[in-house]
């Protein structure tokens, strides 16, 4: 499973996350633009692969994940923010039965200038991810 459809199915699955963004606007990085607030968008910035004598290792370790949250004012971004670290912590087996999993650990966040161009707050949570590809 792609590391993006993992960590949408775990965000997904939170219902105080989804109490605050609905599901349908959580996106893996791309070309969003005039999307209506709030929503989050998620990507891989640093990875590292596992390299074993027989090769790769069906492990990869996302050094950095970052999940953005996107909301009209900064407590609504904040209660975005405090969701997506407690729905992401810890182990993660997805699929019935079980076919992949990730780890996630809490890095850092950074709360980023409101943005008054596209009126929106912004609060982005890093993560380090152990990946088990299936």
């Amino acid at each position: 499973m792609e590391i993006e459809k993992a960590v949408y199915q775990v965000l997904a699955a939170s219902a105080t996350l989804t109490a605050l963004c609905p599901a349908a606007k959580i996106y893996p990085q791309g070309d969003w633009q005039n999307i209506g607030l709030p929503y989050i968008v998620h990507f891989g910035v640093a990875t590292s692969p596992t390299q074993m004598y027989s090769g790769l290792a069906s492990l990869e370790m996302y050094e950095f994940y970052q999940v953005s949250c996107y909301a009209a004012t900064q407590s609504a971004a904040r209660g975005m923010a405090d969701a997506v670290k407690r729905a992401m912590d810890g182990v993660h087996e997805l699929g019935s039965p079980v076919e992949d999993s990730i780890t996630c650990f809490y890095r850092n966040e950074r709360t980023l200038p409101y943005d008054f161009e596209v009126r929106a707050a912004h609060i982005a949570v890093d993560f380090r991810i152990a990946h088990t590809l299936s």
